[in-house]
């Protein structure tokens, strides 16, 4: 097997796995004799269930070729070399330091107006270049994955020609299909299943929709049905960010007549009129932004149904015959119906499977299926809802279940009671997480979904950890704790309910093939809509110099590090037990608290009430809770937090 160290061709030396995707995964690799960094993507000939090997060898050839032809179109990523051995088929590529504008989306919530002309200039120019060849090229995959922005934010590339076309080219794809992200596809290709290079534009309109909007165009859907009619109907949500300038133009991409819609050398002129470099807070992501990135193939199966002969069509002189429609939904929450397209990268997701109807039983965990098929939660929706991913029915046989929103807005916490006492407590969180170490059991893989474990609990009291890891990365939390008491004698029961817990998760997400939501939930939630991280003024923190990172739905934000001894501070958006107030901030109510911390600090919080009375968590308010950790004492850990606090409430909603 081809791992780290391995030397490919006599002349290249793999480094490590930079992008995965559904047909092959690149490796940042050094081209030893001219002791040169390239990506190397290496494409596997033998794929279980999928094309045979000479289709591929074709496929690969052709957007080796086609990429080559764009070798002198600035703003492509250039093509090397070509080669293939018994096992996988190589293309050496230009290597870019660089986060992809999904990864730059979600490092940021969403891009000032100015700097998305920047990069969305560069897309167009690059764009352009393909489409004046003759024949023309088409990119076919325009999307924030496939845009590469550079860490030293000089360069804007535009990635993956593995679907492009050439008007005359014969198909070497899978006959009678069309593979696209639906999220940004044109009308055309749902309702008339043909791609032009108008088609292009509006993807890249929808793309650059998203880097400055921080949302997808069609808006959240909770089927794959409901979006495929969204893109039919062109139900482009209305834009709220993007302003005077670049509204307008984005607007004149998003046509529905591909007819009407710019060209892509207009649109860059357009956009080179009112774009404006990167900015410091952009650059500081760029810098210091590490996104999880997947770091194994994953390979397509695609059922290939026998096609009916297709007869060609012509429109505009640019129309690609494609036949029946195959759309792939690579972001979002939504599940795809068809193959994907291999990323770089890396950040996109593979194509998913159908769990089975009756799956049997995972002996490592009770009641755990043994397969799931693709979720994740790359782009966060408001409306997930956590306590919908609580399996109701199995934590009943555990006692009187009690459900409630937990502190913070991606969690929910079931509090388990027998006779007049909670026994336990279980609860569950969405988000981003980092992998546990000395973990209390193997991994287990479902194919879609990977569990880990926390480590065995060391102090009376302390819970007991099973982590979902999604397709992208993405984590749901699952945590049994005695909210009132523990021992050595507990702990046993603690990892079992932990496990019960997230057993019933992975059902719960394999009975819809996604993480569950409630319509509207967001929009109950008054503090939803802020970024917790926007609400931290870090010239007030200098000692702490880390980039924020933002969590689930940008409701948390940590600036620092929880190892022990460390400067760290936080704001989370909360659900809180309305309190007695220690003081007041303005209109505010606060509460302040200090003491010892879980990071083996001083700490002390700051709660800052906004709404009384939570309509998503009834008897609870909804508020901002800043927080200060480190190893000064508690009084400067509380006028830090104090400090913060002080400066963010401009930016809150008025107190209710």
């Amino acid at each position: 097997m081809i791992g780290s160290g391995a030397l490919v061709d006599g002349r290249y030396r793999l480094e490590s796995i930079i992008g995965a995707g559904g047909m092959g995964v690149v490796w940042a690799a050094t081209h030893e004799r001219l002791d040169r960094k390239v990506a190397l993507k290496q494409i596997p000939l033998v794929v279980p269930g999928g094309e045979p090997a000479e289709r591929i060898r074709a496929r690969t050839l052709r957007e080796a070729r086609i990429t080559a032809s764009l070798n002198e179109v600035d703003g492509v990523v250039r093509i090397a070399n070509y080669f293939d051995d018994e096992h996988n088929v190589w293309l050496e590529l230009e290597y870019l330091d660089a986060l992809n504008l999904a990864e730059l989306i979600q490092a940021t919530g969403g891009l000032p107006p100015a700097e998305v002309a920047w990069i969305g200039a560069r897309v167009a120019r690059a764009l352009a270049g393909g489409h004046e060849l003759e024949p023309p090229v088409q990119h076919r995959d325009i999307k924030p994955g496939n845009v590469l922005v550079s860490r030293d934010a000089a360069a804007v590339k535009l990635s993956d020609y593995g679907i492009s076309r050439r008007d005359g080219d014969p198909a070497v794809t899978m006959i009678g299909a069309i593979h696209a992200t639906l999220p940004y596809a044109a009308p055309e290709v749902v309702r008339e299943h043909f791609t032009t290079v108008e088609s292009d534009i509006w993807s890249l309109g929808a793309t650059l929709y998203h880097a400055v909007e921080g949302r997808l165009p069609y808006g959240d859907h909770d089927s794959n049905q409901s979006l495929i009619e969204a893109v039919r109907a062109a139900d482009i949500q209305p834009m709220g960010r993007a302003g005077p300038q670049l509204g307008p133009i984005l607007e004149r991409m998003l046509v529905v007549n591909p007819a009407s819609r710019i060209d892509a050398d207009t649109a860059a002129e357009k956009l080179e009129r009112i774009a404006a470099p990167l900015g410091a807070q952009t650059r500081t992501h760029l810098s210091h932004y590490r996104p999880h990135r997947r770091t194994t193939l994953v390979h397509e199966t695609v059922t290939r149904p026998t096609p009916e002969p297709v007869a060609p069509q012509r429109k505009r002189g640019r129309l690609v015959a494609l036949g029946a429609l195959v759309l792939v939904v690579l972001a979002g929450l939504g599940v795809g119906i068809g193959a994907a397209v291999a990323a770089w990268p890396g950040t996109e997701v593979p194509p998913p499977t159908t769990a089975p109807a009756a799956p049997p039983t995972n002996a490592a965990i009770p009641g755990l299926p043994a397969q799931v098929g693709y979720v994740a939660l790359a782009n966060p929706s408001p409306d997930v809802d956590p306590c919908r991913l609580a399996d109701l029915p199995a934590l009943k046989a555990l006692g009187e279940i009690t459900v409630d929103p937990g502190a913070n807005f991606a969690s929910c916490t079931v509090q388990i009671q027998k006779g007049s006492s909670v026994t336990a407590a279980l609860t569950i969180e969405v988000g981003d997480g980092n992998t546990p170490t000395n973990p209390r059991r193997p991994a287990i893989d479902l194919g879609g979904i990977t569990l880990l474990s926390g480590a065995t609990p060391t102090k009376p009291g302390f819970g007991c950890y099973t982590y979902l890891v999604l397709a992208d990365r993405s984590q749901v939390e699952v945590s049994g704790y005695y909210p009132a008491r523990g021992s050595s004698d507990d702990y046993d029961r603690l990892c079992s309910l932990a496990d019960t817990g997230a057993a019933g998760v992975v059902r719960q997400i394999a009975s819809g093939n996604a993480v569950p939501a409630t319509e509207g939930r967001g929009a109950k939630i008054a503090l939803g809509g802020l970024d917790a991280c926007g609400l931290l003024d870090r010239s007030l923190v200098p000692e702490v110099t880390t980039a924020p990172s933002p969590g689930y739905n940008r409701w948390s934000c940590v600036l620092g590090s929880s190892k022990e001894g460390a400067e760290r501070v936080e704001v989370n958006l909360q659900f809180r037990t309305q309190f007695q107030p220690t003081g007041t901030i303005g209109a505010y109510r606060v509460r302040q608290t200090s003491g010892a911390s879980e990071y083996g600090v001083s700490g002390c919080a700051v709660y800052v009430e906004v709404v009384h009375q939570a309509a998503v968590a009834p008897g609870r308010s909804e508020v901002v809770r800043f927080g200060s950790f480190g190893q000064a004492a508690y009084d400067d850990q509380c006028a830090r937090a104090q400090k913060l606090a002080t400066a963010a409430v401009g930016r809150l909603p008025a107190p209710s």
